[in-house]
């Protein structure tokens, strides 16, 4: 399981610039983490978490499918991006389970009452521009992801 007080902005993921998105490189030892963190970072662009408990109150639980690890993780994110806006659910604790072109998540967090937040980044959707989830050399994977903002 990752935290959002775990991640570290130039450890384990960096912004890169792009010309009117908004992407991210991340790093991490499996391919689950990927995934945690690239949710986490996610819920980090979207809302502006100071002034609130980080203790957990909700759990969402999502099952998603697709046809390679790229898809599934375009997919996912912006599965969390409806999450965000239907249900004003963020998440502060992410475990993914990965296997073949599967996942379970389960996502801790709380439901934000509608009017008692500000969208810091207005996210439309994580997009298959530039997309990468590689494994690097060291056993390390990597993955980049471009946001349409």
């Amino acid at each position: 399981m990752t935290s959002r007080d775990s991640l570290k902005q130039g450890v384990d993921y960096e912004y890169i610039p792009h010309t009117a998105d908004v992407g991210i490189t991340v790093r991490a030892a499996t391919l689950a983490g990927i995934y945690e963190r690239c949710a986490l970072i996610l819920f980090e662009m979207l809302f502006d978490f100071s002034g609130l408990s980080n203790e957990p109150v909700s759990v969402e639980r999502l099952h998603i499918n697709a046809d390679d690890k790229e898809m599934l993780l375009v997919e996912f994110l912006n599965e969390l991006l409806y999450l965000f806006f239907t249900k004003h659910f963020v998440a502060s604790e992410a475990e993914v389970y990965y296997e073949g072109n599967a996942l379970s998540a389960v996502l801790h967090g709380m439901l934000v009452p509608a009017g008692q937040f500000t969208v810091k980044e207005e996210i439309k959707a994580a997009t298959y521009h530039e997309l990468q989830v590689k494994q690097l050399s060291g056993g390390q994977f990597e993955a980049q992801v471009i946001f349409d903002v």
